[in-house]
């Protein structure tokens, strides 16, 4: 018995040296993409994110409008969490329902309709994992995943739901457009 504990504490402490391994990786890819961002986005970023101003605060320190702030930070977190596909994560001031019905769309693939009634706006965080369809597949986000975490740490729940969308198609095009 005293055997099989000293095994699995030798395991534990394998382990360990790992998990510090990838928090090191991750933590080196976020700096990476944040890096990355233009000086304008990744002052916003790291203001909004890391030091959890509000955006009133960054356009304050920066001198810019609050209306650019927001335009910084719509652009910069998409790429970080491009870059780090492990994790997705949401934080947002002074947003309504409707803003996240699209955002939890555009996560899921799939038409999100705010049907709660409320009509304030909202601050909103959220994480959540991503996952890997198969061993060595891409990583994609789980719509399980994100669903369960929304109702876990907003406390809304997110039904599957059948019926008809109206949807605008572009059917063809009179002028071709020129490629970058």
């Amino acid at each position: 018995m005293e055997r099989e504990s000293e095994e699995v504490d030798d395991r534990a402490a394998a382990i360990d040296p790992l998990r510090d391994l990838l928090d090191s990786e991750r933590a080196g890819m976020v700096e990476r993409a944040v890096a990355a961002l233009a000086p304008l986005q990744r002052e916003a970023l790291i203001l909004f994110e890391y030091e959890e101003l509000s955006l009133e605060e960054i356009a304050a320190i920066t001198g810019a409008e609050v209306g650019a702030v927001k335009a910084r930070l719509f652009l910069g977190p998409g790429m970080v969490v491009a870059m780090v596909p492990e994790h997705g994560r949401l934080r947002s001031d002074n947003q309504p329902m409707e803003w996240l019905a699209g955002i939890l769309a555009s996560q899921l693939g799939s038409a999100v309709i705010d049907a709660t009634g409320l009509k304030g706006r909202y601050d909103f965080v959220l994480s959540w994992a991503w996952e890997r369809d198969s061993p060595g597949g891409p990583v994609a986000a789980s719509a399980d995943s994100l669903i369960r975490e929304v109702q876990s740490q907003l406390g809304l729940r997110l039904d599957r739901k059948k019926g008809q969308a109206e949807l605008l198609v572009v059917d063809h095009m009179e002028k071709t457009p020129t490629e970058n």
